[in-house]
């Protein structure tokens, strides 16, 4: 069974893609941040944790996180997953590979999403994002229909504080100096595939559909 994952920098439009590909029916788009609300929402163990992490201020340890992902399997045997910006670590992603082939899964593909950081900066001081479900909407390209209303469950949609451009750029720098080890790490496996993530939407999608050898929408 196919795990895919995509690389990207905060904004690279890797979640919007993801998203295309499991409106088609191909894919089931699993982000790390949803697999942790649903694990507080559902006040399980891992959830609790994930709290405390939360509240203290604390990373969320490796352990944990493999934890919730491993919970996200195990609910969907048999689906073909998209993970959203994880693994984000190269400790992480052997992790991963080991507990994917314990349920049959193997990773197929490694998609980086390339695009600048002067793109980036402009993309996020456009988006906007649902409290809720976190649907991405763009002010000038993709608004909701009602002014401040998420158009998939009616949840306040608003800016997000980490979007400005200065704290852009300091993601920016701690995603590239945590990921390089993995980009370099999946080129040398032969998994990596580079994606040009400053094209327009559907561009991007049509490229993805490639690459995973889908008929092209």
């Amino acid at each position: 069974m196919e795990a895919i994952i995509l690389l990207g920098a905060p904004g690279c439009g890797k979640g919007t893609v993801a998203e295309g590909l499991a409106k088609q029916g191909d894919y089931r788009h699993v982000s790390t941040g949803a697999a942790f609300r649903q694990s507080l929402e559902e006040g399980s163990p891992e959830g609790e944790a994930i709290r405390s992490c939360i509240e203290s201020g604390c990373l969320v340890p490796d352990e944990l996180v493999l934890n919730v992902v491993e919970a996200v399997v195990r609910r969907h045997p048999g689906d073909r997953i998209l993970w959203d910006g994880f693994p984000r670590t190269l400790c992480q992603a052997k992790a991963f590979e080991v507990m994917l082939k314990k349920y049959g899964y193997s990773i197929t593909h490694v998609v980086c999403f390339e695009i600048s950081m002067e793109c980036i900066v402009a993309r996020l001081a456009d988006r906007m994002i649902c409290t809720q479900c976190e649907t991405v909407y763009s002010r000038c390209l993709r608004p909701p229909r009602r002014e401040g209303v998420c158009d998939r469950c009616g949840s306040r949609v608003g800016k997000r504080r980490d979007d400005d451009a200065d704290i852009v750029r300091r993601r920016m720098a701690v995603y590239e100096e945590q990921t390089e080890p993995l980009v370099t790490y999946f080129e040398t496996v032969n998994l990596l595939c580079r994606l040009d993530a400053s094209q327009p939407p559907d561009r991007v999608l049509s490229d993805m559909e490639g690459i995973l050898s889908l008929p092209v929408s």
